[in-house]
């Protein structure tokens, strides 16, 4: 079983009809068909990818389903414009607003973007909010403060290791929540030194 199918089976519970999903870095739509199927016809899924081929295909996939809408915009931490990037040292198919690749290995910068933090452009409940942006998850999570307790699940996938410390705990100490790593399904604490690769939280006061 594939990354992909492990974290579908994981998070397959988490979501229900009438949802509302946000995808952030969503190339191709691969996870957004998941949350579509789950949502069904009642909820929506909010995607979001800054390449602009990925977006092209992920655009023309969903033009025609009321239940998704597809952004072309940078999920940061500031509303503005973010330079985005690339080089064939990128894993996966990258292209991010960081700069560097997984090695740090300097990418090729390609243009810029418009940018938005999530607690700008969302307000109320937001049932799930899966981030893939290959090393800008840092961004994206400060960038989401003043939204944060209304979030009941999120689905972040890790890339740099520099990263691992801050972003760990802001999760649990700043926003409180309760984490775990979805491939060992082990918690996550303060003492949880090497970097999870597919980081699971849950906000506690949603939890009956």
């Amino acid at each position: 079983m594939n990354v992909d199918s492990k974290v579908f089976d994981f998070i397959k519970s988490y979501i229900h009809q009438g949802d509302t999903v946000i995808d952030i870095g969503a190339h191709h739509g691969k996870y957004t068909s998941f949350f579509l199927q789950l949502v069904s016809g009642g909820g929506m899924v909010y995607s979001y990818e800054i390449n602009p081929k990925s977006f092209y295909t992920l655009d023309n996939k969903f033009a025609h389903n009321d239940n998704v809408i597809t952004n072309q915009i940078a999920v940061s931490d500031i509303d503005g414009t973010e330079n985005y990037y690339s080089s064939p040292n990128f894993r996966s198919y990258g292209v991010n607003i960081v700069g560097h690749d997984v090695d740090h290995v300097e990418g090729k910068l390609l243009g810029n973007v418009k940018s938005v933090r999530l607690d700008s452009v969302l307000k109320g409940k937001i049932d799930f909010i899966k981030i893939d942006v290959e090393g800008a998850e840092l961004k994206v999570l400060k960038g989401m403060k003043g939204i944060i307790e209304d979030v009941h699940y999120l689905l972040i996938e890790c890339h740099l290791n520099g990263q691992w410390a801050e972003l760990r705990n802001l999760l649990i100490y700043e926003y409180h929540l309760k984490c775990s790593d979805i491939l060992t399904k082990l918690p996550i604490t303060e003492f949880t030194k090497k970097r999870s690769y597919q980081v699971f939280c849950i906000n506690d006061k949603f939890i009956k």
